[in-house]
């Protein structure tokens, strides 16, 4: 019998986007040019909630909506080899098994940590495939951000609460 994951994405979707290339880095040969300078990543999520009343109570599941923005090249005085700058933010949609009904649940703390670093590590791939796409449709070297600790994002998002 397969055992469904305690959390799974339910449907996403790119709230803002947000693209620039750096047209006058032009002049500067490719082998000079920077794709990557400087990476951002901002989170917010939804308290889990419970299923609506026209869904079974059954299902054991909580609804999470959550939105992770990537901004990459922030900022205005950018050296002069980066050739991009932009933000998307994406918001997911997911369900997460109640801990409660898990065979051996968490604490709550640790459980919303596990969570969010799976809701980050699937928006965050995301993300880095959008930059990949817009960016190699350009005439400089296209973007690959740099791999990430999800976990660790989720665990400074929430401080001390967790």
């Amino acid at each position: 019998m397969a055992v469904s994951p305690p959390i799974r994405l339910l449907d996403y979707f790119v709230e803002h986007l947000d693209f620039d290339v750096l047209g006058d880095r032009a002049a500067s040969a490719p082998a000079e040019l920077t794709p990557y300078h400087n990476l951002g990543i901002d989170v917010a999520y939804s308290d889990p909630s419970s299923p609506s009343a026209d869904e079974s109570a059954a299902t054991n599941v909580e609804h999470m909506t959550c939105r992770v923005t990537v901004h990459l090249n922030r900022g205005e005085d950018l050296p002069a080899e980066v050739c991009y700058r932009g933000s998307v933010r994406l918001v997911g949609l997911f369900e997460r098994q109640r801990r409660e009904t898990l065979d051996q649940p968490p604490p709550e703390d640790e459980y919303l940590i596990h969570c969010i670093a799976s809701v980050v590590s699937t928006l965050y791939g995301t993300a880095r495939d959008t930059f990949v796409g817009l960016s190699a449709a350009s005439p400089f070297p296209k973007v690959v951000l740099p791999s990430i600790s999800p976990y660790a994002v989720a665990k400074d998002m929430l401080g001390d609460s967790a």
